[in-house]
């Protein structure tokens, strides 16, 4: 991972300090995630940014972005991406706008609604997500936003099994991140 520069490491307190006084309001983040933020929860989010798949890809689409994880670390490591930020909770969705407008992330849109509903943005070259249960699930709710070729990078545990073939997802690769966490890769036939 290449250095952070004195604007990002700026980006990531101020993010930190933004999630730590709304933490309470909107229940963003445990309270254990809380007391290790930067190793738990900032850390993977920056390994992942910094994974060489993103130098290739022209926008990228964070599904249940409630608390900015990963789409704010992204989109600080990589300040010239699209990222749309997208989340079902109106209220979290307020926290992504002024988290966003207080960084002054301008490559960054929030996006208010159920991601299988939205049908009115352009494929990605690629989805990322923090959390997700059910892969089967996610390719079916992105089925419609999708091209061929499109990638995927889930947050899992190290120990997690990851399918080889779930619904027409291909698995490519395992990224290990740190904190016992990995991106599981992705891509739709």
């Amino acid at each position: 991972m290449e250095p952070l520069t004195p604007t990002m490491r700026d980006q990531l307190a101020t993010y930190e300090t933004l999630v730590r006084k709304h933490n309470a309001r909107l229940g963003l983040v445990s309270e254990a995630g809380l007391a290790q933020f930067q190793e738990r929860m900032l850390g993977p989010c920056l390994v992942m940014g910094a994974l060489p798949l993103f130098q290739s890809i022209t926008c990228t689409v964070d599904l249940g972005s409630g608390n900015g994880l990963p789409g704010i670390p992204v989109a600080i490591c990589r300040p010239h991406l699209p990222l749309l930020l997208v989340d079902s909770q109106l209220k979290r969705c307020r926290f992504l706008e002024e988290v966003v407008a207080e960084l002054g992330l301008a490559h960054v849109r929030v996006r208010h609604g159920r991601v299988e509903k939205i049908r009115d943005e352009p494929a990605p070259g690629l989805f990322i997500s923090r959390f997700f249960k059910d892969l089967r699930l996610m390719a079916a709710w992105t089925r419609h936003w999708r091209e061929p070729g499109t990638r995927y990078l889930l947050f899992a545990g190290e120990a997690q099994e990851c399918p080889t073939t779930q619904y027409d997802l291909q698995f490519v690769a395992r990224h290990p991140l740190g904190a016992g966490k990995v991106a599981l890769e992705y891509q739709a036939g």
